[in-house]
């Protein structure tokens, strides 16, 4: 009984958190705000280096992570069950697989450790 209440706790914290990082991607791509979302793009000499495809790319990268975000949150309030590999897939799917569901899974492990430092 004590495992079942760890893992509910646990599931409601992750679940806590893909929702804020779902909605902080999605605010920053709504106001297509890309300087959010680069790192160290409040200093304004580490802004001037980024090129315009280096923005652009990191819109990409934020719109198929929170395509991800997405559909995780959205089983999850179904009790549906399903992987975050699959969820990377299927975000890769709805972007015309420019990108592998891994890749994508690789760059939500990047931003996510990056905000635990």
């Amino acid at each position: 009984m004590k495992r079942a209440a760890k893992a509910m706790r646990r599931l409601a914290t992750d679940q806590s958190y893909r929702k804020e990082h779902m909605l902080y991607l999605g605010k920053s791509l709504a106001m297509k705000d890309r300087l959010s979302l680069l790192l160290g793009a409040k200093d304004p000499e580490i802004a001037a280096t980024y090129t315009d495809s280096d923005k652009l790319f990191v819109l990409d990268k934020a719109r198929h992570v929170h395509d991800a975000l997405c559909i995780m949150v959205n089983y999850t309030k179904a009790n549906k069950c399903i992987t975050w590999l699959r969820c990377c897939e299927l975000s890769a799917g709805m972007n015309f697989n420019q990108y592998t569901g891994r890749t994508i899974m690789k760059w939500y492990l990047q931003a996510a450790s990056r905000k635990t430092r």
